[in-house]
């Protein structure tokens, strides 16, 4: 199996990277309060402080080892995955509680898929360097248009209006879903110092979310400022992963914001985990 590691070795990232070397992009403070709690899901706030959490683990489901997962959403009712690798490359519809794969389209040998998100019944897919994302129609997941854009596509999500991906460094671009230009972009950072390796994304209340590449942590990010509020610690699902299969890193992030349940796998992992945040003491 070709292991994530050797898969990353170039993090190319066109006008966004010179000389082989990942180029780093700070931002201003800036915060916005205006956003409804939802449960006890991080909403955006003021405070510059960083909140540190744990995972609780609600249930264990199902989920196929042998997917690749780089891109993960919930909606209506199931589980939609971007699985990943050349010659490995689909989109999928799953079901939550058995893990079965319900609908499965492959892509072509030279695409790498990545990151995934959902809007306005349109399915949105990055690919990892051919620079070329795909738009799906629901239910039918057949492609219905084809889009570009600069740099590796890694993870991807959206806010309601726009499509937000990461592409491995530290910035978050915000994406016109009219003519996919860049309408801004963010630098995430952590108490002054870039985080790099942003991967797959979700949008949950009114923040980002980021599991960061190689990293069991997942990123709590404000959409505004790019700074880093919340970091949570998933380390404990590896524990509860049985050993036996070759698994890979902590990647896929999906919420239900009818429910508030929210839900975590990785790659080549025979769960999906539905969890919880608590906050450390």
């Amino acid at each position: 199996m070709l292991s994530c590691t050797s898969e990353r070795k170039d993090l190319s990232e066109g006008n966004l990277k010179t000389n082989n070397s990942v180029k780093t992009y700070y931002a201003t403070d800036s915060t916005n309060s205006n956003q409804s709690i939802n449960k006890n899901i991080p909403t955006i706030s003021s405070t510059k402080q960083v909140k540190n959490y744990i995972v609780k683990i609600i249930a264990k489901n199902p989920h196929d080892n042998k997917a690749y997962t780089q891109g993960l959403v919930y909606y209506k009712g199931y589980l939609y995955e971007s699985t990943g690798l050349h010659n490995h490359s689909t989109l999928r519809k799953v079901d939550i509680k058995t893990g079965k794969v319900l609908q499965l389209i492959g892509l072509e040998p030279r695409y790498f898929a990545e990151g995934l998100t959902i809007y306005k019944d349109k399915f949105y897919q990055l690919t990892w360097e051919t620079r070329t994302g795909f738009v799906y129609d629901f239910p039918s997941m057949k492609i219905s248009d084809t889009f570009v854009y600069q740099g590796e596509g890694w993870g991807l999500t959206h806010n309601g209006e726009e499509l937000i991906m990461s592409d491995g460094t530290n910035v978050i671009r915000f994406l016109s879903t009219e003519d996919y230009s860049v309408r801004r972009i963010i630098a995430v950072q952590s108490e002054g110092k870039p985080v790099m390796y942003l991967n797959e994304l979700e949008y949950i209340n009114g923040m980002i979310w980021s599991n960061v590449w190689q990293s069991n942590e997942i990123m709590i990010i404000d959409p505004y400022s790019g700074n880093v509020t919340g970091k949570i610690d998933a380390s404990s699902l590896l524990h509860a992963l049985d050993k036996s299969y070759d698994i890979e890193v902590l990647n896929g992030i999906a919420y239900d914001s009818e429910t508030g349940k929210i839900y975590l796998t990785g790659k080549n992992w025979p769960n999906v985990f539905e969890v919880e945040l608590e906050e450390k003491k």
